[in-house]
């Protein structure tokens, strides 16, 4: 007994170690526009900065933990040193899926999926959510209820998606009786959530001001996304989304859903809480979330991925694993995103380019691909260099309900002054790009970004009408 429970223990801290230097020899050393998506600048200026740096509902614990790993670590450049912190929390997930089966598979089925690993190499918040809905739910399936509770509370410090690990655990002791006090101790990370307006500062980045009905609305524009409905209409959507399943479902996921249906099948319930913990967050992205957010699906392919050794079918277990170790195997040749297939069109190209643009310059991103990478980096970069290069964009102009980056009220006359005198200046400048590795600042006309802007149908669908408030 006493060897057992080392053997486990050992093993656990085993697949740590390797699932880790997996994750570091594949990491992205710097940012990256292919694999980092819109959030690696923004993460790394709040931990840098301590401003308000994630949409509702704000990610406090996640950037706090940034913060002090920044300050007490360092290894290469400074995205590198808070990027190696997403692969010891999927490295530690892996671990923790050994110790919860005490099947070589389960973390297998974790590591070989190639969505887990795209998020395991960059600086992102969803190998952390994950790790705290696995160990919320270890925590319950121990009996340890009220500290189970506790943990999903501080998973929604990182995302709200572990706000549905919660709904998992409530409805499963409601459906077996059990009393819902210990679900109390859920709230008990509520003053963890002081730090948003102790670190919402001008020019308001986040949040479009300082008042209570700016932190409303910033709370609440998650919870407005959550009515969406089914994105799969107009026609074209589904066409989309059938290519999505296909990414989702590729490697260790796709396996497990196999094994997971043939465990569940007679007797769903008695695997309620897991199954719960696994579907609903799927559901989620299904039904609500942007198609390009599959990374949400990450508990998804951990929860499964535990159903899935459910099943007494070793031989069917053992092809799994092989499956899944080739896969692996694989990605340590073909995986190369941020170290050389990125080298010359990185993230940090278009970083220098802004090193060059003079002060007080302004930058029209508004119909670039994943515009809103190019927003973020140069925000960074004014944070860094007290500069005050002003963004032309749409998406974040919208989110400010009509304030620009500056946390002014802007109007149509105020964007067209100001783009003008840009151009008049020699300062007026828009990012051109073709593709996600991409992204070159190049001199622009003040008509081409006011037609492609201010008088378009854009501005007039989605800002005119608050514009005519602010002018009434």
């Amino acid at each position: 007994m006493l060897y057992t429970q080392y053997t486990t223990k050992i093993v656990a801290l085993a697949i740590f170690g390797l699932a880790l230097l997996y994750y570091i020899l594949l990491r992205s050393p710097d940012h990256t526009f292919f694999n980092m998506g819109e959030d690696g600048p923004l993460f790394l200026q709040t931990a840098k900065h301590l401003v308000t740096g994630a949409p509702s509902p704000g990610s406090p614990l996640f950037h706090i933990t940034n913060a002090v790993w920044m300050r007490m670590f360092s290894f290469g450049t400074e995205y590198g040193t808070v990027a190696i912190l997403s692969a010891v929390y999927s490295a530690i997930t892996a671990g923790l899926l050994y110790l919860i089966t005490r099947n070589i598979l389960a973390p297998l089925l974790w590591i070989s999926s190639a969505i887990v690993l795209s998020q395991s190499t960059i600086l992102e918040l969803y190998t952390l959510m994950t790790l705290m809905m696995v160990l919320g739910y270890y925590a319950y399936i121990k009996d340890k209820r009220v500290l189970a509770y506790f943990i999903l509370g501080l998973g929604v410090a990182v995302h709200h998606i572990c706000g549905l690990g919660f709904v998992a655990l409530i409805v499963t002791d409601f459906i077996n009786k059990r009393s819902l006090k210990p679900a109390l101790a859920f709230f008990l990370v509520i003053p963890l959530f002081i730090y948003i307006p102790l670190t919402n500062r001008p020019p308001y980045y986040m949040i479009g001001g300082n008042l209570p009905v700016d932190y409303i609305k910033y709370f609440f524009q998650t919870a407005a996304g959550l009515a969406g409905g089914l994105p799969l209409w107009p026609a074209d959507n589904i066409y989309g989304r059938l290519w999505d399943l296909v990414r989702v479902t590729g490697g260790g996921l796709g396996l497990s859903l196999v094994l997971v249906y043939l465990t569940v099948k007679n007797n769903w319930k008695e695997h309620l809480p897991t199954l719960l913990m696994g579907l609903l967050p799927l559901m989620y992205y299904i039904t609500t979330s942007d198609s390009k957010s599959y990374f949400t699906t990450l508990p998804t392919i951990a929860f499964l991925a535990i159903l899935a050794t459910k099943y007494d079918w070793r031989s069917l277990k053992i092809v799994c694993s092989i499956i899944c170790s080739g896969l692996i195997i694989m990605n340590i040749f073909l995986y190369d995103f941020g170290r050389a297939i990125d080298k010359d069109q990185s993230a940090v190209q278009f970083y220098n380019q802004l090193e060059e643009l003079p002060p007080g310059s302004v930058l029209e991103t508004c119909w670039c691909i994943s515009n809103s990478i190019y927003v973020n980096m140069t925000y960074l970069h004014n944070l860094e260099n007290e500069d005050d290069i002003y963004i032309v964009d749409t998406e974040f102009f919208r989110m400010f309900g009509g304030r620009g980056l500056d946390g002014k009220l802007t109007s149509k006359d105020i964007w067209v002054d100001r783009i003008e005198n840009a151009e008049k200046e020699g300062k007026l400048f828009r990012v051109k790009a073709e593709s996600f590795l991409e992204g070159n600042i190049v001199p622009a006309s003040s008509k081409e970004v006011l037609d492609k802007y201010v008088n378009s149908d854009f501005y007039k669908d989605s800002i005119g009408e608050y514009n005519n408030g602010i002018s009434s």
